[in-house]
């Protein structure tokens, strides 16, 4: 990855679609050598998937870091749809989070 050269120390990759192995690119990227600037990785949450079993994995993932690339965010859509639950699903998100962090 060539980032660094151009200046640029930090990004995010907002959206992880943790299900399609995305973040194993990521951390193939670090363990070969490539990564030279610093990663978050915002994992995707999925409006399909049962609140419980998502939220369940999603903490077992946070915070897992390596030297450049950090677990450190989650990606929800909250644009006023109805039918993707996410005002829940945030709700729940934060409660939880509140209680990891505390």
């Amino acid at each position: 990855m060539q980032l660094a050269a151009h200046g640029i120390t930090s990004a995010i990759d907002a959206r992880v679609f943790w299900h399609d192995g995305m973040e194993e690119v990521w951390e193939g990227v670090e363990s070969d050598g490539l990564l030279t600037a610093r990663i978050s990785m915002a994992l995707w949450a999925y409006p399909e998937v049962e609140d419980g079993e998502q939220f369940s994995e999603i903490r077992r993932r946070a915070g897992s870091q390596g030297t450049r690339l950090r677990t450190n965010h989650v990606k929800l859509y909250i644009d006023g749809l109805m039918d993707q639950r996410y005002i829940g699903s945030l709700q729940k998100l934060v409660a939880s989070a509140v209680r990891t962090c505390y």
